[in-house]
């Protein structure tokens, strides 16, 4: 069974051009999704337990063992992971981006089996549940065996899901975290560091759309104005993890950064970002980015393909967070209206400076031995 998990829903997809095997893997689906056993046996094996250090010895240390437990120490000893983690925290304090969905290892061994089922039993929910279909099967078949299979055994609940927008800061905020090396690494030149800026809602498809040229144009080649300003400047290696726009959260976001830095090269860092932004909002935006970042949207968006996935997910990630959040889930796939509105923005020279009005927080994460 293939599951996806963000930090703000879990996704379980199928896809088969067989009927048959469709309404077969739906069955499944439907079943293992709402009325899974959760039984403590598993809960035991899959979130934690302890167990001791030697197995056949009674007296030796007890350790917290889980496949979850031990999933989520090791990614957490992991800079990337750690980055992405710490920019969640930085630009989303006060909400639940802000925390680890999968899970802090510290935390894991206070959450108890019942508590896993009560959270499933809120939020595994189909009253928070949004269903997805795309083909040519008979879809008055594939909503009879959803209401008889699981809608019509569940009363509404009447909870609030809904995850409000962050607060702006009234200035950048800075936050700093660490995470282990091992004792023989050198120390030098082993931290990270970003600046975020909390941009728009992503219910807003034209706003969206200008992000991810905007993403392109600056990040996508070596001849992409941030990207090299970044890596000429040989402060660091290479973009820091995270870099990139995250149309995850509810609100995007937009990440810079190096690393293999040292943490006083900061300031540094962020200079450079925002002297960059500074000249492109005075300079221009080469014309020629932009007409080859939307031009190979225009390819993606109108290319079908099996390549990574099956096709039929395709407009269901487009549309995703539009559905998710409240918005209209087809105004995401009103490409052409939104690319005809870009080109308006291009002529009037708002582009660039429009699609930077945000807040920046600067994120680091410097290494210590292990």
């Amino acid at each position: 069974m293939n599951a996806l998990t963000s930090s703000a829903y879990t996704m379980y997809p199928f896809s088969t051009r067989n009927e048959k095997d469709f309404f077969n893997l739906l069955e499944v689906y439907l079943d293992a999704t709402f009325f899974p056993k959760i039984a403590q046996d598993a809960y035991k094996q899959e979130a934690w337990r302890f167990e001791f250090a030697d197995g056949a010895d009674a007296n030796s240390p007890l350790e917290y063992k889980g496949v979850v437990f031990n999933e989520m120490k090791g990614a957490m000893a992991n800079a990337g992971s750690k980055m992405g983690r710490t920019i969640g925290k930085g630009v989303f304090p006060d909400i639940t981006y802000g925390n680890n969905s999968g899970g802090e290892p510290r935390a894991i061994p206070s959450l108890s089996w019942q508590q896993i089922r009560d959270f499933h039993a809120t939020h595994y929910h189909p009253s928070n549940a949004y269903f997805y279909t795309y083909g040519s099967f008979d879809l008055s078949r594939t909503l009879d065996q959803i209401q008889s299979h699981v809608l019509r055994r569940f009363q509404k609940l009447n909870h609030d899901w809904s995850v409000p927008d962050q607060p702006r800061f009234d200035a950048p905020r800075r936050l700093e975290s660490v995470y282990a090396i091992a004792p023989t690494d050198p120390s030098e030149k082993k931290a990270q560091v970003a600046v975020s800026w909390l941009t728009t809602n992503i219910t807003d498809s034209f706003e969206m759309l200008s992000l991810r040229v905007l993403e392109r144009v600056l990040l996508a080649n070596a001849a992409s104005p941030l990207r090299k300003a970044l890596i000429e400047s040989n402060i660091g290696s290479a973009l820091a993890d995270g870099t990139g726009l995250n149309d995850d959260p509810r609100e995007a976001v937009f990440t810079a950064g190096l690393k293999d830095v040292n943490p006083e090269d900061a300031a540094a860092i962020e200079d450079l970002i925002l002297e960059t932004f500074r000249a492109l909002v005075r300079d221009g935006v080469d014309a020629e980015m932009v007409n080859g970042a939307i031009h190979r949207f225009e390819i993606e968006n109108r290319e079908v393909s099996n390549a990574g996935f099956p096709f039929a997910f395709k407009p269901a990630f487009t549309m995703l967070g539009a559905y998710l959040y409240g918005g209209d889930p087809y105004s995401a796939l009103q490409f052409d209206e939104d690319i005809a509105r870009l080109e308006v923005e291009r002529a009037s020279g708002r582009f660039l400076n429009h699609s930077l009005n945000a807040i920046s927080s600067r994120t680091s994460i410097a290494s210590r031995r292990s």
